[in-house]
């Protein structure tokens, strides 16, 4: 039996004529509610988010919430690392403390968009057909010689 990764462990030694009943007493885990409000720089409620929530001690993976899911989140009283990341936002991470129900209400920056110049992105093409037209040229160059020696 686990309560809060704890195992309660007893030893009692059973004769097998002996009957026994064993009481344990069962405390109600509590959840709280966990609720998100992500909104872009400029201000605009984002729908498109996920949150990867973590326990903090451990690290493992114990939620993945999403609001297009049409979910709700609860959790155990305790600590959570929590990633929140959206297409076009950097990524988020926040430390909680869950020991009552929450609304967290953060802002995500937008990610730049640096194009990295390939200069010789457009040699590809070219040096493909080069090889064609040299491989081409050799080939026919042999197959002339090989004509004219006969």
């Amino acid at each position: 039996m686990l309560w809060n990764d704890d195992f309660v462990r007893k030893s009692i030694e059973v004769k097998c004529d002996t009957m026994i009943n064993i009481t344990v007493p069962f405390k109600q885990q509590e959840y709280l509610l966990v609720t998100f409000s992500i909104k872009g720089e400029e201000g605009e409620e984002l729908k498109n988010y996920s949150a990867y929530i973590f326990d903090y001690e451990k690290g493992y993976l114990i939620a993945r919430y999403s609001p297009a899911l049409n979910e709700t989140l609860k959790l155990l009283k305790g600590k959570y690392r929590i990633f929140i990341s959206a297409e076009g936002y950097k990524k988020k991470e926040i430390v909680l403390k869950l020991d009552s129900p929450k609304t967290l209400t953060l802002t995500l920056e937008k990610e730049e968009n640096i194009e990295e110049e390939k200069p010789f992105n457009n040699l590809l093409p070219v040096g493909i057909l080069s090889a064609v037209i040299v491989s081409a040229l050799a080939f026919y160059v042999l197959f002339k010689r090989r004509k004219g020696v006969k």
